[in-house]
């Protein structure tokens, strides 16, 4: 069974939290690494690369769990899973590859927020994003399903 908008909208906020956490975690240490050797004028490439960062974890997060526990923390606690529909009516699991590109294109905006312009682009693309499932119907497929060739399943 399709997985309701607000229970996919109740993972990824689960989700969204726990990378966040993770990523101002890594943050700390990073800049301790980054801001030293960046010498005066070059703070585009501080910025560039703390994006690179968040990325990375969003993404990493995406594709460690899927590969470890078979879905996000958010998505396991609300006995969801990202699948591939299959031509019969029946969802096989999504291979490792379709989790990495929905993933990527999930988190993609990460990598060009640095500036205003492009952070509110970004901020446009992940609203449109989240709301695409509302009008989607039948499988309510977010756009970095429909990139990917996924949707998100009830288990129960």
């Amino acid at each position: 069974m399709v997985a309701d908008r607000g229970e996919r909208f109740l993972a990824r906020l689960i989700d969204v939290m726990i990378a966040q956490a993770v990523s101002v975690c890594a943050l700390v240490p990073a800049l301790i690494v980054i801001v030293p050797i960046a010498s005066p004028g070059r703070g585009e490439l501080v910025i560039f690369l703390i994006c690179a960062l968040f990325f990375l974890v969003y993404w990493g997060y995406e594709i460690f769990c899927h590969r470890r526990f078979g879905a996000t923390i958010g998505k396991r606690m609300l006995d969801l899973r990202v699948v591939r529909p299959g031509n019969n009516g029946e969802s096989d699991p999504a291979p490792e590859t379709r989790i990495m590109l929905r993933a990527a294109v999930w988190a993609a905006p990460l990598l060009v927020s640095w500036g205003i312009i492009i952070n509110l682009l970004s901020g446009v693309f992940w609203f449109v994003n989240i709301l695409w499932p509302i009008w989607d119907q039948p499988s309510r497929q977010a756009l970095h399903d429909k990139a990917a060739g996924t949707m998100v399943v009830r288990q129960r």
